[in-house]
């Protein structure tokens, strides 16, 4: 996760599926920042702006003796970020490309 983070900070390649990706549906516009064994959950406030709402271990959510589920994780984002009192629009829209490889 060390090296997500320091990539992001400096602004080099994030690898979109591996390193970060929407969940689905897209339109709800919940982000996972990921590693093998980490996943950090938010949402995009503007390019390249990512508000990190909790992480949790990747196990929990894979395979037959998973304990949480992507929709509670997108759940909880999303409560949260209608809790937090932002300008609007809260959150951007749109494809990897425009938000992240910009």
């Amino acid at each position: 996760m060390d090296n997500i983070f320091y990539r992001w900070i400096t602004g080099r390649d994030i690898i979109y599926s591996r390193q970060f990706q929407d969940l689905m549906p897209m339109a709800d516009e919940v982000w996972e920042m990921k590693t093998a064994d980490i996943r950090i959950f938010g949402w995009m406030y503007r390019p390249r702006k990512f508000i990190a709402v909790f992480g949790d271990y990747a196990d929990l959510y894979k395979g037959k003796n998973k304990t949480r589920s992507y929709e509670d994780a997108k759940r909880s984002v999303i409560r949260e970020r209608d809790n937090l009192d932002l300008d609007e629009p809260k959150f951007v829209s749109g494809t990897f490309d425009e938000l992240v490889s910009i």
